[in-house]
């Protein structure tokens, strides 16, 4: 059974009710690069501290322009990184201003759809246009409306209580797989393994820590080390190198996926057995987001509100089949390897 409300051509909404689970899909639109409440704020304190320096400037009777010769005082090289900082919140200002007025269209059709769908008494699209209205108002100001939190309280009495699967996505949607009430074989993901060359990249950034610790030791001036923070880039990058070449040999994270059941497998470093934690999928909700440069996967628990989020791998199709059949499988969970149930 699906319900396809009547939307605008950019932002389409739909649902979709497999079994006891809604499925919701969200075209999300496009972010900016840093939300208009994030800029107004970064103005006013960029501005605030410039106005501040050039006043400092000023009452020592120097040059107000950084870049003078002979111009080395504590203000100017302040001055200097603050001009660099204003050059770029230009920049970034200017490449966010499309998607500012993109979004503010987008929000104003979607209250339109919203009210509209309301006065129909058609629920379903109204709870699915105010989802999407919020998501349109906190890509720009990083926080919900009163008046959506006022438009929630009307609309959730009169919408189902199935479980949710909110999916976001851009262009097509994916497919809803084939018989997806039946159950299938555990399905093990693997996450964070690194890649060979994610190894190799890592060789001149070593190279160039080990350049400048030999150049420290050959020339004895142990004070740079507080200049370069040797000591800082040699701990990360040893870390990290470290991390990665365990992952490469095999100890990399996993999430299995069952019917209704998702497995978080945590390898450790010096222990042998893994840490596995066990997650109800059919105690809450579940959101799937497809828009970002890696896919990831949200559990919401409704009794406690607690919410777990992983990083899926860039598997395709074949990685939203598996957990779009994890989430609407009505199968028995099958036993599961090391399970440790969590509660």
């Amino acid at each position: 059974m699906g319900i396809r409300p009547k939307s605008d051509r950019t932002d389409p909404v739909a649902c979709d009710i497999v079994g006891d689970v809604a499925v919701w899909w969200i075209h999300r639109a496009r972010g900016p690069r840093v939300s208009l409440r994030g800029a107004i704020r970064g103005w006013l304190i960029l501005l605030g501290l410039t106005l501040a320096t050039l006043t400092w400037i000023h009452m020592r009777g120097e040059s107000s322009w950084p870049w003078a010769p002979g111009g080395s005082s504590t203000a100017q090289h302040l001055l200097r990184y603050e001009l660099i900082l204003l050059v770029y919140a230009v920049y970034l200002s200017a490449v966010s201003l499309p998607t500012w007025l993109r979004l503010r269209r987008l929000l104003q059709m979607a209250g339109a759809s919203l009210e509209a769908s309301a006065r129909r008494e058609d629920w379903t699209a109204a709870a699915l246009h105010l989802h999407r209205y919020c998501l349109h108002y906190s890509a720009l100001w990083r926080h919900v409306p009163m008046t959506a939190e006022a438009w929630d309280l009307i609309i959730r009495e009169h919408v189902s209580q199935h479980r949710r699967l909110y999916v976001y996505y851009r262009g097509e949607p994916p497919p809803l797989p084939g018989d997806p009430l039946s159950g299938f074989a555990p399905k093990e993901l693997p996450m964070g393994r690194p890649s060979i060359w994610s190894l190799l990249a890592m060789l001149p950034a070593g190279l160039l820590i080990y350049a400048i610790l030999m150049d420290i030791w050959l020339r004895a001036a142990w004070e740079r080390l507080l200049v370069f923070n040797v000591l800082a880039m040699l701990a990360v990058f040893l870390v990290v190198s470290g991390f990665q070449v365990i992952g490469w040999l095999g100890r990399h994270d996993c999430l299995r996926l069952a019917p209704g059941v998702a497995q978080w497998v945590k390898h450790v470093v010096f222990r042998v057995e893994p840490r596995v934690e066990t997650f109800d999928v059919r105690r809450g909700d579940l959101s799937l987001d497809l828009t970002g440069a890696v896919p990831t996967m949200t559990l919401i628990e409704r009794e406690s509100g607690r919410c777990e989020m992983f990083r899926l791998p860039r598997g395709g199709s074949d990685v939203v089949e598996t957990v779009l059949r994890m989430a609407l499988s009505s199968a028995q969970v099958p036993p599961l390897v090391k399970e440790q149930v969590r509660g």
